[in-house]
């Protein structure tokens, strides 16, 4: 076979190889090559300050330590709120105990005025029943003096009738004195009772301003104590115990480990190869055999730095969005600051 014929085989069959090899791939799909990117591992920061500028007293947890979620980790000292807190306390319990007898000495005046109306009302009673006697005595009187004047009753009968009437009359008499009485001492008791309800009213507003100034000393002692609001660890201690504090300024900060992420810078090239809830591999730069596992759970929506600048007429710059990853980390090997290796598949 000469040269001439062999050539147009060999085209045919690399044409063939050829035609084979792109009906392969196309079945089994072109895949990218996964890349490794470098990120930084984050967590919930948050830091500590006071409200009041003070000096520091107590600080139990030092850098590196643990602390629970509403735990003091730093006392200010403020004794003049310490000592106005007392003395607010004092007075509100003061005027508690004033309040209790004022309405224990209401109590019995309401009681004694509802006595003096029992009373008033059976003296009116009496009354009319002195009257009716008084009136019988009367009657019986007047009737003696007719029958003694025509010789029909005697000086006894007649002397009898006059001072049973007499008897009748001072008794009417003391009956309506006891009614004037009475009646006055309610008058008096109704009044005692305005007093004292009067001054129940002024208790009560002065027990509420002690309630007032307690809770006002209370939340300025309260501002001497910062508390962490999460379980967390101690990364940064601006201050030492014996330092005066300025109000605003960052004292502690405090992280929460349990809840860390992954950030990396993504080109935009790149970014259709991730979506929120997608599972990535994560190794941490010094531990590359640990191979932890993260979601994607945020994509930024603005793009960041170019990675690629236009030094070449028309070449676009590659600009890169954030993306964070949070990741499972049980054995907590991965601590903020730490760079991570994300893998992009």
């Amino acid at each position: 076979m000469t040269g001439k014929k062999r050539k147009p085989i060999i085209i045919t069959i690399l044409l063939t190889a050829a035609v084979v090899l792109a009906a392969v791939f196309g079945k089994m799909g072109y895949r990218e090559k996964p890349q490794d990117l470098s990120g930084t591992v984050e967590a919930e920061e948050i830091n500590l300050s006071a409200e009041i500028a003070g000096r520091i007293i107590n600080m139990p947890a030092g850098e590196g330590d643990a602390v629970k979620a509403g735990e003091v980790v730093v006392t200010l000292e403020d004794r003049k709120s310490q000592t106005q807190l007392e003395q607010a306390v004092a007075a509100l319990a003061a005027s508690r105990d004033a309040l209790r007898e004022a309405q224990a000495k209401l109590g019995s005046l309401e009681n004694k005025h509802a006595g003096g109306q029992a009373q008033l009302a059976s003296s009116r009673a009496e009354s009319r029943k002195a009257l009716a006697t008084y009136e019988d005595s009367a009657r019986n009187a007047g009737r003696m003096e007719k029958l003694f004047a025509k010789g029909y009753a005697s000086q006894r009968e007649y002397d009898s009738s006059t001072t049973s009437e007499q008897e009748a009359k001072a008794a009417l008499a003391a009956s309506k004195a006891n009614i004037r009485e009475g009646a006055a001492r309610l008058d008096e008791l109704a009044s005692d009772i305005k007093v004292q309800e009067r001054a129940l009213d002024t208790l009560r507003a002065q027990i509420d301003e002690a309630k007032a100034n307690v809770g006002f000393y209370k939340a300025k002692l309260d501002d001497t104590r910062i508390i962490s609001p999460i379980n967390g660890v101690v990364v940064y201690r601006a201050f030492r115990p014996g330092e005066t504090v300025p109000p605003d300024t960052t004292v502690l900060t405090v992280v929460d480990p349990q809840d860390k992420w992954v950030r990396i810078d993504l080109d935009e090239t790149l970014l259709g190869r991730i979506r929120p809830g997608q599972r990535l591999e994560i190794r941490a730069a010094g531990l590359m055999r640990q191979v932890l596992t993260g979601t994607v759970f945020d994509i930024g929506r603005e793009a960041g730095f170019a990675t690629q600048r236009d030094v070449t007429r028309g070449k676009q710059d590659i600009r890169t969005f954030r993306v964070k990853i949070r990741v499972a980390d049980p054995q907590d090997l991965l601590k903020p600051g730490m760079t991570a290796i994300v893998r992009i598949p």
